[in-house]
């Protein structure tokens, strides 16, 4: 059973349909189930700062949702985001645990904060210019690191060769 801030570590394996995640101690091994939930292929999973929680998107099979996990009670919760922001990519807690930096991909590439409650602040909007990849907040909730990703491409012609 976890203690009161959470497991040490979270372990994650996919079982059929499922992803399963257990409390993990480095020198145990793998401990009691914290829960399970059936994904896609494409989900991304993050666990909160005081490690009592994890959050998880997948907009394959929770499109517009983001789903957390309560590791004392085992349950899981979903936080409905308000509509139009497209599919989530990854997602980070903030550092103080109550709202969520998220990448979308809709009519073009965002960075979002979302609250608990599901109300969206746009941070970003990057047009088609690159993708926003991997949030993360810096631990005193001050810095917000992303990755970039952009793709540079030219056309050239040779003639008389």
């Amino acid at each position: 059973m976890p203690d009161e801030a959470g497991p040490s570590c979270v372990l994650g394996q996919n079982e059929e349909k499922n992803s399963v995640f257990y409390s993990f101690d480095p020198v145990r091994g793998k401990g009691e189930q914290l829960g399970k939930i059936e994904v896609s292929d494409y989900y991304n999973g993050y666990v909160s700062p005081d490690g009592t929680r994890m959050a998880l998107v997948d907009s394959f099979k929770y499109p517009g949702r983001i789903k957390t996990l309560t590791f004392s009670d085992h349950a899981w919760h979903e936080v409905s985001v308000e509509p139009g922001w497209g599919y989530f990519g990854q997602i980070a807690w903030a550092a103080d645990g109550k709202g969520f930096f998220v990448n979308s991909q809709s009519s073009s590439f965002n960075l979002l904060f979302i609250t608990p409650s599901g109300p969206v602040k746009p941070l970003l909007r990057n047009g088609w210019r690159g993708w926003i990849n991997n949030p993360m907040p810096s631990p005193d909730g001050k810095y917000l690191a992303y990755e970039g990703v952009t793709i540079d491409s030219n056309v050239w012609m040779l003639e008389g060769f």
